[in-house]
């Protein structure tokens, strides 16, 4: 998204809407030019990924997320340069990578971290210095200027997700971004976080509690790249979960975004999304925007699963989520960004 957080009034956020410029609302909290905003619930939200230079229609170039087991800097390095020789070999200006580490988990005095899927506990600390290695990789090998946001991932599986793990993710992406300031890589790479919130791992009053958490200190969104288990058409969701506490963690909660998976061949995930867009419509008078699709076919590759049913490719999980959307006028909107998951180490 490229533009820190702020709190405004909803009458300025529309006026700001409404003329539309692009100059700050008069308390934005950072000095640098901001985009316009519109208000939901009274709090500002971010207008969405950077303007594609793509036609409607037209699929983005797809970067590459990685699952990652390890955070040793020369290995994110490498992983970076590689989406730098991929974007800048495409027609793209910009794209968003996951950088996944795992579920959250408390070390002891060291603090929060993630699991590295379950090869050893990393601090907040030590994955922020192997996401900027990322991004120090990304900028050294682009041929241009491409632009791309890394999101730095967890997930609201196990007992460590909590409103203090959402505090500690989000000071992480700040001082990660602040990182990029300092050394004059604004415009090339940006941080965001990131939340694997599926519905099956977790009810919504824990993983509701890990977004306000991270809402509290937030300067820069996160995105919810995770699922909507037996949502509608299929149901009223899993478990205790409701649409609205799925609106409200991909897309209610102030610094949310979707960046939905869209796994499965038959177009029923890309449905429950497109659904979802359009019940914010009808309930809050507001759809749902949604930053792009996800897609996992290069990890099913990889694993012994075949992920039967599971494996979309990136093109078909983007058609299918923008096709549903832009039939409907209520829902219809660009769709910037298309990634598909890898196990990067």
């Amino acid at each position: 998204m490229g533009w820190p957080l702020s709190h405004t009034s909803a009458s300025n956020g529309r006026d700001a809407v409404a003329t539309g410029t692009r100059k700050a609302a008069s308390n934005q909290r950072r000095p640098r030019t901001a985009p316009t905003k519109r208000t939901l619930g009274g709090l500002t939200k971010q207008p969405g990924p950077p303007a594609s230079i793509l036609g409607p229609g037209v699929l983005p170039h797809t970067a590459v997320s990685q699952y990652l087991k390890t955070t040793r800097s020369s290995h994110l390095g490498r992983l970076g340069c590689g989406e730098a020789r991929r974007l800048s070999a495409s027609n793209g200006n910009s794209a968003i990578a996951v950088l996944a580490f795992g579920r959250p988990i408390k070390g002891g005095s060291w603090g929060w971290g993630a699991s590295l899927f379950g090869h050893g506990y990393r601090s907040t600390d030590e994955i922020r210095v192997a996401a900027e290695a990322y991004a120090e990789g990304f900028v050294g090998c682009s041929r241009h200027e491409p632009r791309l946001t890394i999101a730095i991932g967890t997930s609201n599986y196990g007992r460590g997700v909590s409103y203090r793990h959402g505090m500690a993710w989000a000071l992480m992406v700040n001082a990660a971004n602040g990182w990029v300031v300092e050394n004059g890589l604004v415009g090339r790479v940006e941080f965001a976080g990131a939340n694997d919130i599926e519905l099956s791992w977790n009810g919504p009053a824990v993983s509701k509690s890990w977004v306000r958490g991270y809402d509290s200190v937030a300067e820069w969104l996160y995105y919810d790249y995770g699922d909507a288990a037996g949502c509608p058409p299929r149901g009223d969701c899993v478990g205790a979960w409701r649409p609205e506490d799925v609106w409200y963690v991909s897309w209610g909660a102030r610094s949310a975004w979707p960046l939905p998976q869209i796994y499965t061949s038959d177009g029923s995930m890309a449905r429950q999304w497109y659904r979802l867009s359009l019940y914010a419509f009808l309930r809050h008078g507001w759809r749902m925007t949604i930053a792009g699709a996800l897609s996992q076919r290069i990890a099913c590759r990889q694993s012994s699963d075949p992920c039967r049913g599971m494996n979309n490719s990136p093109a078909k999980a983007w058609g299918q989520l923008n096709r549903l959307l832009n039939r409907d006028r209520r829902t219809a909107q660009r769709l910037p960004w298309s990634t598909d998951f890898s196990w990067g180490a």
